[in-house]
């Protein structure tokens, strides 16, 4: 998702909201692949995750990678720390990958994602993955059980996630959000 929107949409800020311990192809290393001047905010309330973030995920000379530590509960901390490093008023792309569903209903991710849309300039994007029992609900469930019964932060899989209104203006071609079922396979030539 983000070569296609460093690449596809001219996108050169990113947000990462939970983003986990660093991986190979983090989001910094393929924008700024793509487009070496890319700002990115990597976000997480882990502070372990944000020392090895630190450590591993800097950026290119001409880009700029940012780190703040906050709950992506609290949208005021997360937007505050981000405008550091990102300029709010030019598009930025919000990446919420697998993180959604470690909040309990009670604390309505559907609301914390509205909340962070309002200071997003035009042309902005949010992406979601979000765990679904849509396509295998026995397997799912069984998953989703067994990972809980072993981890003090449950998941929770919610019906129909991809209904959550985004207040952001879709792009005409895509008028509906799409459900990404198949992962996006990129070829590439063994010569440049």
């Amino acid at each position: 998702m983000v070569r296609f929107l460093a690449a596809g949409r001219g996108i050169r800020q990113f947000l990462d909201i939970g983003t986990g311990l660093p991986a190979p192809a983090s989001t910094h290393q393929v924008a700024q692949a793509i487009a070496p001047d890319s700002r990115i905010v990597y976000v997480d309330n882990d502070p372990l995750v944000l020392v090895h973030a630190r450590a591993l995920l800097t950026s290119g000379p001409q880009g700029s990678c940012g780190y703040v530590e906050a709950d992506l509960r609290n949208t005021s901390a997360v937007l505050a720390g981000a405008t550091q490093t990102l300029d709010l008023t030019r598009p930025v792309a919000v990446l919420l990958l697998a993180v959604l569903h470690f909040l309990p209903g009670a604390d309505d991710p559907a609301e914390v994602v509205a909340a962070l849309t309002p200071r997003l300039a035009p042309g902005s994007f949010v992406v979601i993955s979000h765990l679904t029992s849509d396509f295998a609900p026995g397997q799912v469930a069984t998953g989703v059980e067994a990972y809980n019964a072993l981890v003090p932060s449950p998941l929770v899989f919610r019906e129909r996630p991809r209904r959550w209104q985004v207040h952001l203006q879709r792009p005409s071609r895509h008028p509906t959000v799409p459900v990404v079922v198949r992962r996006r396979v990129e070829t590439r030539s063994a010569t440049p």
